[in-house]
């Protein structure tokens, strides 16, 4: 199994030392434990290891025993953040950190069913024994309209009409239940295999990215994680997104700026964003605007070149910064949902 290495460590690093003082920082997504190791041996801090999988929440239990009441696994969803700490006593924080994606240990393990590469049942659920239904039903039970739906918004696939219409005429024949016989397929559907057989990204890598965050909720569950983070940050507390792909990215950008410009509708910053790439005129009076809850750093932070050439995996990662103000939380907990349209 491969060394998960986690992003864009070092710039993480060096804006959370500036806030140097007893901290508690939740690591919204433990994962391989990458981050929180990085935190508790760097800082005097201690990390709450959030996790939906049990197979993370066994692993952080084993490195809790090397940092003594210093780090407290706790399995669950960042969707529940607030009542999870509530729970576990804590009213607010001082840091969230997310790192959105599928870890290596995941891909690496072919039951899970994440990977395009190696076989396995075909799962995808973040959380095995959930009520959420695994991938092998979306692709054989789902219209072919639904599943080219899903290939297109949460793929960014272009030949999503080709493969859902590829993936229903196989079904047809014989069930899809494997990764393999999946990935074999979309190849086939797809065209010439000499192509990404020396190199090249795969070519069912963009449609086993939607069929995952389908059937996780993944962008609904980010979200209300976000949602979920503004509530529980102290004053000057931090937020750190990591982000792998574009919708990650543009759900934390739009929302980060609707913080830092005061609205309490996420869809008032996709307005601007609208008005600002035509040109057109938007007053500031016109939206309900009230004091920012966010400072954030405007632009992502990319990896170096020399990080990319060490940890290819860091190639498409990006992070973005923010911390809270003293002001009001401007996102309503009861309401939720993906307002963003990603």
């Amino acid at each position: 199994m491969k060394t998960h290495v986690p992003v864009l460590l070092e710039p993480l690093l060096e804006r959370i030392q500036p806030l140097q003082r007893r901290m508690t920082i939740v690591d919204c997504t433990y994962g391989a434990g990458g981050y929180t190791r990085a935190l508790l041996d760097k800082f005097d801090c201690q990390v709450i290891a959030l996790d939906q999988d049990p197979q993370a929440i066994e692993r952080a239990h084993s490195m809790a025993l090397g940092y003594p009441n210093r780090l407290f696994p706790v399995h669950g969803n960042f969707g529940q953040l607030k009542h999870i700490l509530e729970k576990a006593g804590y009213s607010k924080v001082d840091g969230c950190l997310f790192d959105i994606g599928v870890s290596t240990n995941q891909l690496e393990d072919g039951e899970r069913g994440f990977s395009f590469r190696i076989d396995g049942p075909l799962d995808m659920r973040m959380l095995p024994d959930a009520s959420t239904i695994p991938a092998s039903t979306i692709v054989n039970q789902f219209s072919e309209e639904r599943i080219a739906e899903i290939l297109k918004v949460y793929g960014e696939e272009r030949q999503y009409r080709k493969i859902a219409r590829a993936i229903c005429t196989a079904r047809n024949k014989a069930p899809i239940l494997s990764t393999l016989a999946l990935a074999n397929l979309i190849a086939d559907a797809m065209g010439r295999p000499e192509k990404w057989m020396h190199g090249r990204n795969h070519p069912a890598a963009k449609s086993f990215q939607a069929f995952r965050i389908a059937v996780n909720d993944e962008l609904g569950q980010f979200y209300r994680g976000l949602v979920q983070a503004e509530h529980c940050l102290e004053p000057n507390g931090f937020l750190g997104l990591v982000t792998f792909h574009s919708l990650e990215d543009r759900l934390a950008k739009k929302f980060l700026k609707a913080c830092s410009l005061g609205y309490s509708n996420t869809t008032a910053a996709s307005a601007l964003d609208k008005h600002v790439h035509y040109k057109k005129r938007l007053l500031a009076e016109d939206l309900e605007a009230f004091e920012p809850s966010m400072v954030i750093e405007k632009k992502a932070i990319v990896p170096t070149p020399q990080e990319v050439e060490r940890n290819p995996r860091s190639r498409s990662a990006k992070l973005r910064w923010a911390q809270r103000t003293n002001a009001p939380a401007l996102h309503d907990l009861s309401n939720s949902s993906n307002l963003l349209g990603v």
